[in-house]
């Protein structure tokens, strides 16, 4: 005995409430996410530059070389000591180095990929992977991976973590499109769609076709639950 109007606004009041009401008591900071590396427009090339900002820069001592240097200056014990921090301290630096270059050249190997990407938006990113990566640089697959782990890279386009420019290959007619750019042609598909009359996933699977994309109904299912997008019944505007 309610009317459709009447449920309408009830869900309006609840979608007004805080679904965790001590979030407003909390102490918590806002976690910033800092980028690793900056990728700019240039002359109408791409360049990269890594962001060492914060980073303190690291250097040998200078007073205890010159005291290992000095022969008489040390006991034995001390000079030892002395010898094994130094090689501590010079690997330290060289792994910082090499930690650098292999972001770096992880970047350019993205950057050269994927360049449609940068030029053009998400519907052509291609597919790839940390194998391919790890090829094309001689590196083994596990260093890829421990780069590309929670580093984020800022370009024109906005702010991803590494991670965003793997993504498994969908069959296309003409040539394999990355998912990650299937999900958002799927995104703007429903975004765009009469809220009246809501596309099925049958009937965006025929939509995908037009565009020379080949996917099944329940893959169209399983991306769009990971987009947080409800399903056709219950997009329906109802007035």
């Amino acid at each position: 005995n309610v009317s459709v109007g009447d449920v309408l606004n009830a869900v309006k009041i609840i979608e007004s409430f805080e679904p965790r009401p001590g979030r407003n008591y909390t102490n918590e900071g806002v976690n910033y996410i800092i980028p690793d590396v900056y990728i700019f427009e240039a002359d109408g090339s791409y360049r990269i530059m890594l962001n060492d900002e914060g980073v303190p820069r690291l250097r040998l001592s200078n007073y205890y070389r010159k005291l290992l240097a000095n022969k008489n200056s040390l006991a034995p014990e001390d000079k030892q000591f002395l010898e094994k921090k130094l090689r501590s301290a010079v690997w330290l630096l060289k792994s910082l180095d090499q930690r650098n270059k292999t972001i770096y050249k992880v970047t350019e190997n993205i950057l050269k990929f994927q360049e449609d990407f940068f030029r053009k938006g998400i519907e052509f990113l291609r597919p790839l992977n940390l194998k391919d990566v790890a090829g094309e640089l001689g590196m083994h697959e596990s260093t890829v991976s421990r780069v590309t782990s929670n580093k984020y890279l800022q370009c024109p386009r906005g702010l991803f973590s590494f991670r965003f420019f793997f993504s498994s290959a969908i069959k296309g007619q003409t040539a394999d499109v990355s998912s990650a750019s299937v999900k958002d042609i799927i995104k703007r598909i429903i975004t765009e769609e009469n809220h009246d009359a809501p596309l099925s996933d049958q009937q965006i699977v025929e939509m995908l076709k037009n565009k020379n994309i080949t996917i099944a109904r329940r893959t169209v299912a399983k991306y769009r639950d990971e987009l947080k997008i409800s399903s056709h019944g219950r997009r329906k505007r109802w007035s």
